[in-house]
């Protein structure tokens, strides 16, 4: 007790009893010690000192999440506890106690930052002190700072249209996800989710007219989930969508979802098709697509009306058919299959059978035949038929269909070999002289090892306008077994037989599945099955997947001909700009030979007294617009433009492509070197199923392509590479 506490304490008690009544607050006050320094136990306490040492500083603008650390000093004791405040000292739950000398704490930035749409943030006030053993409360310190935050984004991921206005389906999911980009959550997401439903008044359904429309209408989710009418639904991030029924037919409506972070931010900004969506409800809406695909036969999207895909098949293969069906105008990721083959009555779901052979194999998410389909050979020709049905999960009163008729075809493989002639060269040489020349040469070494039939892709024999391509039928091909095709186009617009066979029948295909030995070779191969016309010259052709962005027209698919059985594993190139470069590039460009790239195979030399690579053409007078002859324009090769590399277990390169690389200059007598872009490109390779490809069920026959027109090449070459081509599709060996 202090000297003063003491001395004030004797004067009052030698007042009268009247006096020291009067003066009973101040007696109460000394004894319960009030002052700064007064110690119940008689002694002198002082205050203990608290100091923030890190966290914000005043008036700083800093994360929304803030770690204050502080120390604190007592001089005649110990600090038993601290205390701290945010924003409010006044009330008395306001103090909350801690031993702890550090507070992490997410603090709400929940007011929309006006200079930063995608921000928010608030103002707060940060109070801590000290209380020791004796009881003294030392001064609060103190920070003023304004957290902030970054606020979510979502983004709904079903239904998707990149309709103004949404067709949806009488029963919809909305489905959406969210992210918070300075959260500390190891999922990245917002804690919650709010979302709202709200019907559009009038016919306007412009962004504003939605937007109204939350804004001011009642929320037609909120009575079901016991929220306000106009409120938003909020839900923890774990739900992640909602469903909506019973909308009536015509109205339009507005579905809306925005993110709040742990800071109490709410996502600011609607975008239309990213976080909200206009829509109606539509009875088409659950049409949605069925996708059905074999690794052998293809892909087939079964349209709403006529749904029968009729495919040629070998027998003695398995068969595995894949089908997808899109429900996403739904909302709904789940879909339902049921497949039968060879059913008595395909109304009668009750007829069931475990593996879907005679009977339903029943309906469940099984997205392909669980068992493949195999025909014996010695059932000889036959058709079977494969039902499938799907539905969505949603909307399982309506389910689509599809019939796949599969006219089983036995691959004898009887007869040796059939050279299908569809190369139109016109008069110089005719088409009896470029027969006779690859007899004589290319084909002379499969000659050499059994008998060679001949078969005109054209209808009229002696390939005179107008021509056209005859049905070359499947059985016809399932008698050889060698088949080499001769292609050249004579016309770049017009329809070839190379393109009728495969590229709107798929015929070389179910060939090559049943285990055929093809050779196919022509300036225009892959030009001719490109495209949804006759062909598209366009170069270069990209492969699937690759990673510059080229039109698709003139790309070619993952489970086309072209890239599935031919293993083009990269770029098609040819001449830049075939059709419309200047005389200049198409020389520089022309193919003059073939590098060998296999020690079995000679290069292949240009003839020169069929092609003169040094002739000048399209001079004037004076000289000044020659341009060289130069070699081949019409040829395709590989180039692996990504530089991902192309190689594959299977695959063997036999030639490279060798370009003129000269342009003509009238001062220069020998022209100006240059190198074209497409030297070097890979002109020959050949393809041998692997033990991967048998697993797989994806096992195919041998096949060798060239690409380019062999006629212009000097014969002896040819010859040699023909009989080095006859061995290896033969035998499968170059011994």
């Amino acid at each position: 007790m202090s000297q003063f506490t003491r001395r004030l304490r004797a004067v009052l008690s030698d007042l009268p009893g009247a006096a020291r009544l009067l003066l009973a607050p101040l007696w109460l006050l000394t004894s319960l010690g009030c002052s700064d320094g007064d110690d119940p136990g008689g002694g002198f306490n002082a205050r203990p000192t608290v100091l923030i040492t890190a966290g914000a500083t005043d008036s700083s603008s800093v994360s929304y999440r803030v770690r204050f650390e502080w120390r604190g000093v007592d001089d005649d004791g110990v600090i038993e506890r601290y205390q701290y405040a945010i924003d409010d000292t006044a009330t008395t739950s306001a103090w909350r106690d801690t031993t702890a000398t550090a507070l992490l704490r997410n603090f709400r930035a929940d007011q929309p930052d006006p200079t930063d749409p995608g921000s928010a943030s608030r103002w707060h006030t940060f109070y801590v002190r000290g209380i020791d053993d004796r009881g003294a409360v030392s001064r609060a310190d103190r920070r003023i700072f304004n957290a902030r935050t970054i606020a979510p984004v979502t983004r709904l991921t079903a239904p998707t249209s990149g309709a103004d206005v949404v067709a949806v389906c009488d029963t919809t999911v909305f489905r959406w996800i969210g992210e918070d980009l300075d959260t500390e959550r190891l999922d990245g997401m917002p804690v919650w989710y709010e979302y709202k439903l709200a019907r559009i008044s009038g016919l306007e359904v412009g962004d504003r007219a939605a937007l109204d429309a939350l804004e001011q209408e009642d929320n037609l989710l909120g009575d079901t989930l016991g929220a306000e009418p106009g409120a938003w639904v909020r839900v923890p991030n774990s739900i992640r969508d909602a469903r909506v029924s019973g909308i009536r037919r015509g109205a339009f409506y507005v579905f809306a979802v925005r993110g709040i972070d742990e800071a109490g931010a709410i996502e600011p900004a609607f975008d239309r098709r990213r976080n909200f969506l206009v829509f109606q409800r539509d009875n088409s809406a659950g049409d949605s697509f069925l996708a059905v695909s074999e690794p052998a036969l293809g892909r087939f999207v079964a349209p709403l009306n006529g749904e029968e895909w009729v495919l040629s098949v070998p027998a003695d293969r398995g068969f595995r058919f894949a089908w997808n069906l899109s429900c996403t105008a739904c909302g709904d990721p789940d879909a339902q299959y049921n497949y039968g083959l060879d059913l008595p009555d395909p109304e009668d779901e009750a007829n069931l059978d475990p593996e879907g052979v005679g009977g339903w194999r029943g309906w469940g998410p099984w997205e392909a035949n669980q068992v493949p389909i195999r025909f014996d050979p010695a059932d000889g020709p036959a058709t079977h038929t494969l039902h499938l049905r799907a539905r969505c999960a949603l909307d399982a009163q309506r389910s689509r269909s599809l019939k796949i008729v599969l006219n089983v075809v036995p691959f004898t493989f009887g007869k040796f070999a059939l050279v299908i002639d569809d190369a139109r060269l016109g008069s110089a040489p005719s088409d009896q002289e470029h027969d006779q020349f690859l007899l004589s040469s290319l084909l002379f070494g499969l000659s050499e090892q059994g008998s060679v039939d001949q078969l005109s892709a054209w209808s009229s024999g002696d390939e005179g306008r107008p021509r056209t391509p005859i049905d070359i039928s499947i059985e016809t091909l399932a008698d050889y077994q060698h088949v080499v095709w001769s292609s050249a186009r004579g016309v770049a617009t017009e329809r070839t037989g190379l393109y009728a066979t495969e590229r709107e029948r798929q015929r070389l295909s179910f060939y090559q599945h049943a285990g055929g030995r093809l050779l196919i070779f022509g300036g225009d191969v892959v030009g001719t099955t490109v495209g949804a016309g006759p062909g598209n010259l366009g170069y270069p052709k990209r492969p699937p997947n690759n990673l510059a962005q080229l039109p698709p027209e003139v790309g070619f698919e993952d489970g086309s001909f072209l890239w599935s059985l031919l293993h083009l594993r990269a770029y098609v190139v040819s001449v830049p700009n075939r059709d419309d470069s200047s005389l200049q590039e198409k020389a520089a460009s022309g193919l003059i030979a073939c590098r060998s790239a296999h020690p079995g195979y000679p290069d292949l030399l240009l003839d020169s007294a069929k092609r003169d690579p040094n002739l000048l053409v399209n001079c004037e007078e004076n000289g000044s617009s020659c341009a060289y002859q130069g070699g081949v324009t019409s040829w395709e090769g590989l180039l692996d433009l990504d530089g991902l590399g192309v190689t594959e277990a299977g695959l063997d390169t036999l030639y490279t492509a060798h370009t003129w690389n000269r342009w003509y200059d009238p001062d220069l007598r020998q022209g100006i070197d240059v190198q074209s872009p497409v030297d070097g490109a890979v002109v020959g390779q050949r393809y041998a199923s692997t033990r991967a490809d048998t697993l797989a069920g994806i096992q195919q026959g041998r096949v060798l392509w060239l690409g380019i027109q062999p006629y212009a090449f000097l014969p002896e070459g040819l010859t040699a590479a023909g009989q080095a081509a006859a061995k290896w599709l033969v035998r499968g060996t170059d011994q």
